[in-house]
């Protein structure tokens, strides 16, 4: 999630010995390495390979690593976090840890139903692409009936469509479905407590969740 006030980060655990990792960051790293470079490891059982973007405090580019892509020749899992994500980030009176387990691209979808979270007064989400002219249509339900959101947005590989404070109360918007062309990653993301108004300083922190695939749940887990 782009709004961190320190980095963004994801790691690459093997789980068989002698496993092959390629790595090309979608933003400049810790280490280094440029967006679109490349990182190379191999790893073994239990072994790891970890990636951070550059600290916001040293660079004015994106920090966001949405949209890096790891190719592997055996089965690996990987974990997404946010260091120190405020969302948003100018507004937030908190910031806590984020970290969460990707699904493999072939557990992806292209159906999502998206609901704000009860007792909450706004949520964020971001749609990554896997594949290149992925088409993205929206539409949403207010008062039990269904209007188109917006004109269809055309995604290629790596590419993140950030919505932010669209669902929300002050929009009256509690309800959004996604259809995609082709499988993508939805992520949705509660806001820190101040924005979420559970009181004026509340420190509620942000936390995010993987949005599974409407069309074939079951394919998700």
């Amino acid at each position: 999630y782009e709004t961190d006030s320190k980095s963004t980060q994801f790691v690459v655990v093997a789980t068989e010995d002698g496993t092959n990792v390629t790595v090309h960051p979608s933003v400049n790293t810790s280490k280094g390495t440029t967006a679109g470079g490349t990182i190379t490891k191999t790893l073994n059982k239990g072994q790891s390979l970890f990636v951070t973007s550059e600290l916001r405090s040293n660079t004015s580019e994106s920090i966001d690593l949405s949209g890096s892509l790891v190719c592997t020749d055996k089965p690996v899992a990987v974990f997404i976090s946010n260091q120190g994500p405020k969302i948003p980030l100018t507004d937030a009176y908190s910031e806590g840890y984020m970290f969460e387990q990707i699904l493999p691209i072939h557990n992806l979808g292209t159906e999502f139903y998206l609901s704000l979270v009860a007792g909450t007064q706004r949520n964020d989400y971001n749609i990554v692409a896997v594949y290149p002219n992925t088409q993205v249509d929206y539409i949403y339900n207010m008062g039990g009936a269904s209007f188109p959101y917006s004109d269809p947005v055309a995604l290629n590989t790596g590419d993140v469509l950030p919505y932010v404070g669209e669902l929300s109360v002050e929009n009256s918007l509690s309800d959004v479905y996604i259809r995609t062309s082709k499988p993508v990653l939805c992520m949705q993301y509660l806001t820190s407590g101040a924005v979420n108004q559970y009181k004026e300083t509340s420190t509620k922190p942000p936390f995010k969740t993987i949005t599974t695939n409407m069309g074939n749940p079951a394919n998700a887990l």
